[in-house]
């Protein structure tokens, strides 16, 4: 394995994090407004002034009805689980630059199965620097505490969810000129697991801390007005703490996605990225098998009136497994989503999903198929209520492996 290139995505990577900042901020097209996405002065929070910010504090309470909360395929077990998520968040309201803060938690309380009762938290920070017209950068820092989900190929069965943590430290950079634009992001991402608890000696984990970096460049013409060509490259890099895994394999990684793809906009009715490219990830054990595909992306809106907005998706990457013998997960997924504006007050959407993840090395293969409705009642700027079914199945070629979870919540969210 090249080390050379680890080093370089490393660097590279800290050194756009330290000189720039992260291009999400440099392109916000307010003409594509969708049904979910656009404003609604008469409902929409107004917040809390104070000086050149604006606070927006919120708190949402949803009662979920979860049929499988192990996410097992025999013996399934259903509870009630009660979730309070209290959240603030600070944005600047200057005429140039910006600067947000925002701060919230979940706490996740279950009806019979209380060893499942879990907190997370999640604090982030955002800038942007406005430094000419078509000139920004930006960064940002974040920390969020999670629990690995039931049922995933990577949870390790413990008598309680697995907790793990994530710094993020990101940052980037945009320019454009006359036709041509050049992003550059830059992101330092900190893993760290919790050891797993068990009736006996606990399950390690350390051998899941890592760090990632991750450097994509990005440059793209504009061919006639509303049409963007691009083509972009993304090195990354994943270093393990431990030298190897529990079952002594070294995990460290490194590679490179090559795309190159259009963006579109017909009359702010059609608008979206479509791209195609290629994958390469090798890895530091010899036993773990490189993966080398094709890769493609979708992600297109389509408004087909000022009421009804429809969504499509398609996407196929690589990402980290614990799975024995397996080096990583190549998931291919294809999704679609419909919301509907029925009264000025009252969305429904619909969305549908099929994916699959196949564990790189191994034979196993493991197929989606996810579903769900939703209304959203707003009934003014400070209240609102959301109902939501959600359907998901895995059919996978290991015995013992399939699942299928139904969940029905209420959700009342309060807001300033």
């Amino acid at each position: 394995m090249n080390r050379n290139l680890s080093g370089l995505a490393s660097a590279v990577a800290v050194a756009s994090v330290l000189l720039t900042g992260a291009s999400a901020f440099a392109q916000t097209d307010s003409r594509t407004s969708t049904v979910t996405e656009r404003p609604r002065p008469e409902l929409d929070a107004i917040g809390v002034k104070r000086g050149g910010f604006t606070i927006f504090p919120s708190l949402d309470v949803k009662e979920t009805y979860n049929d499988n909360i192990f996410a097992t395929e025999t013996g399934t077990i259903d509870d009630f689980v009660t979730t309070v998520t209290p959240g603030v968040s600070l944005q600047s309201d200057w005429n140039s630059h910006f600067l947000g803060f925002d701060a919230s938690g979940d706490i996740v309380r279950y009806s019979s199965n209380t060893a499942e009762n879990v907190e997370k938290y999640r604090l982030s920070t955002v800038g942007r620097l406005d430094i000419q017209r078509d000139i920004e950068a930006s960064a940002g820092l974040s920390y969020e505490t999670d629990t690995e989900e039931r049922g995933s190929v990577n949870d390790v069965s413990g008598i309680e969810p697995t907790d793990f943590n994530v710094v993020t430290l990101d940052a980037g950079f945009f320019n454009a000129w006359n036709r041509v634009a050049l992003n550059a992001d830059g992101k330092v991402k900190r893993h760290d697991f919790d050891d797993s608890p068990t009736s006996g000696v606990a399950i390690n984990n350390d051998d899941r801390d890592r760090d990632e970096f991750t450097l994509d460049v990005r440059a793209g013409y504009e061919i006639v007005p509303e049409y963007e060509a691009f083509a972009n490259i993304i090195l990354t890099s994943i270093n393990y703490d431990s030298a190897v895994d529990d079952n002594g394999v070294n995990r460290d990684n490194e590679g490179f996605e090559i795309r190159a793809g259009a963006r579109v906009d017909i009359s702010a009715l059609i608008f979206g990225d479509i791209f195609a490219g290629y994958l390469q990830r090798d890895y530091e054990a010899s036993t773990l098998k490189s993966v080398e595909t094709f890769v493609a992306g979708i992600d297109m809106t389509w408004n087909v009136t000022p009421l009804t907005t429809v969504k499509g998706g398609f996407s196929r990457d690589v990402s980290e497994t614990t799975l024995a013998s397996a080096s990583g997960t190549l998931s291919t997924a294809l999704d679609a989503s419909v919301d509907h504006e029925l009264l000025r007050n009252l969305i429904l959407s619909a969305r549908v999903g099929v994916s699959s993840d196949e564990f790189e090395g191994t034979t196993r293969e493991d197929d989606y198929i996810k579903g769900g409705v939703t209304v959203s009642y707003l009934l003014n700027r400070y209240f609102s209520v959301t109902l939501d079914f959600d359907h998901a199945q895995r059919d996978s070629n290991v015995s013992g492996s399939d699942n299928e979870i139904n969940k029905f919540f209420l959700k009342l969210r309060a807001q300033l």
